[in-house]
């Protein structure tokens, strides 16, 4: 990254970051809703949705870490960081519990 990655900067990537995480939460309840009724075709398009999300949450991620890596020690203490940290930690669980069951869901 040529310019220096702002506090600002990097809580607007870590908040698009979790803002696609709810939608993958969301689509990952629908994938679930989707099984249970033996839709395939709503199921393929959130299967893409969902490929869609994880490339742009691949692409957050990388803008994150290569804010972390200017090492300004003081992201560190942020309180919105560590609120955010704990919001995304939360989706996360979520999600993989739907996804969970989805997979385990009655054929």
């Amino acid at each position: 990254m040529t310019d220096a990655c702002t506090t600002e900067t990097l809580i607007a990537h870590v908040k698009h970051g979790i803002t696609l995480l709810e939608e993958l939460h969301l689509l990952a309840q629908t994938q679930s809703l989707f099984l249970e009724a033996g839709d395939l075709v709503g199921m393929t398009t959130v299967v893409e949705a969902k490929e869609n999300l994880v490339s742009q949450l691949l692409a957050t991620r990388s803008a994150v870490e290569t804010c972390l890596e200017d090492g300004k020690s003081e992201w560190k203490g942020l309180q919105e960081l560590k609120s955010l940290k704990e919001r995304a930690t939360y989706l996360l669980e979520r999600t993989r519990a739907s996804s969970s069951g989805a997979r385990s869901a009655p054929g």
